[in-house]
């Protein structure tokens, strides 16, 4: 209500959308490459917002595979940010580990 958002069923997916805040916010509810929802649970990330507000996100690997199993032209078309994401993620967390293991 204080976003002035909008619940949108789309059948197989909710979207919250609240244009005027550039939001849009996708709840899947079958993930196309995830067998178990409780390890998906179990990899995800947890964030909080505002420390009230508890959320948890698909790890990028997953989002990835499961992008590129619905091939998709609009799932196909993020592909390259993602992956791009996901590199430097993981060269990040490599060059963390590797400061914290000199300490």
């Amino acid at each position: 209500k204080q976003l002035d958002a909008k619940l949108i069923n789309y059948g197989t997916f909710f979207q919250i959308q609240a244009p005027e805040k550039e939001l849009y916010l996708d709840f899947i509810c079958n993930v196309l490459g995830v067998k178990s929802f409780d390890a998906l649970m179990k990899r995800s990330n947890k964030v909080s917002f505002d420390g009230c507000y508890n959320l948890n996100v698909a790890p990028l690997e997953d989002i990835i595979k499961s992008k590129k199993l619905a091939g998709q032209d609009k799932d196909l078309a993020v592909l390259p940010i993602l992956e791009r994401t996901l590199k430097v993620k993981n060269e990040k967390d490599k060059r963390a580990k590797h400061k914290k293991s000199k300490v």
